[in-house]
């Protein structure tokens, strides 16, 4: 296996994340995305949820890990959760949930952090996790607060708080902006959304990586006037997300199937 860098330590770089999201019931899509992710070598792989469709049948979570099997040989694993994890059988889902990964007091992964080199990761989970207008919002609060200056923060969760796909954002998170604004956040990267999208909003960037395999949505609906001009890119294919950690930057890259890159920009890191 291929373990991280620890928070602060000096690495080889670069270093690769891979980021892919919303695979559910696109098994031939997802094997195929597997196939392409395992030549980035990751160091960090993270899911952005919704890896079963129905979370109360068993072979749904057999199915995912058959395909990711070799994959999550290559590199540590973190699982964000998404709906489909929580929905229609919420005591069976915890009960999965506790079985293969780690889980918080109410049975999901909890809201949680990793520092990775130079980045600060905070993974959000906005199902099972504490209330993000209460508890949460001020653990996270306190979080960002606590990041040193020479670290990068990152946001993973599994619903985006910006996004013109079939799911409109829950208020809940859209609320969170202003906070990710105010504690510069460096990019909030989401799924549940099968589309890609980048808005960048006040020098922050917004990106929705859903297509890791479930059935596509058509880019562009429920598109909100007044958010227009904060679109960058949009495109409904199936694709995954490589973050490059080099020494001064990250370069994100949203490689498609074909092997074509749909999009690329880099974030500098702060001075150490």
């Amino acid at each position: 296996g291929r373990l991280p860098p620890l928070p602060g330590s000096t690495q080889e770089f670069p270093f690769n994340i891979l980021v892919l999201g919303d695979t559910r019931t696109g098994h031939d899509i997802h094997r195929e995305v597997v196939a392409k992710a395992i030549a980035e070598a990751p160091s960090l792989i993270i899911n952005l949820g919704d890896i079963v469709e129905l979370n109360q049948r068993l072979q749904d979570w057999y199915q995912f890990f058959d395909i990711e099997r070799d994959l999550l040989s290559v590199a540590p694993f973190v699982l964000v959760p998404g709906n489909h994890e929580t929905w229609w059988d919420p005591e069976f889902g915890a009960l999965m949930l506790n079985r293969f990964f780690r889980v918080g007091e109410k049975g999901g992964t909890g809201h949680h952090t990793m520092d990775l080199g130079r980045l600060h990761l905070v993974f959000l989970d906005v199902y099972w996790g504490e209330d993000l207008a209460g508890e949460g919002l001020e653990w996270l609060r306190s979080d960002l607060k606590s990041v040193p200056d020479d670290r990068l923060a990152l946001v993973f969760l599994h619903d985006p708080p910006i996004s013109f796909g079939a799911h409109r954002p829950r208020p809940s998170v859209s609320r969170l902006m202003p906070v990710f604004q105010e504690l510069a956040v460096a990019a909030v990267i989401a799924g549940h959304a099968h589309v890609y999208e980048h808005f960048i909003v006040e020098g922050l960037h917004y990106v929705t990586a859903g297509g890791g395999g479930a059935g596509l949505h058509e880019a562009n609906l429920n598109i909100f006037e007044d958010q227009k001009e904060f679109l960058v890119k949009s495109s409904s294919e199936h694709h995954y997300l490589v973050l490059t950690v080099g020494e001064e930057s990250i370069e994100f890259t949203v490689k498609q199937l074909s092997g074509e890159t749909l999009e690329t920009w880099t974030v500098q890191l702060p001075a150490p």
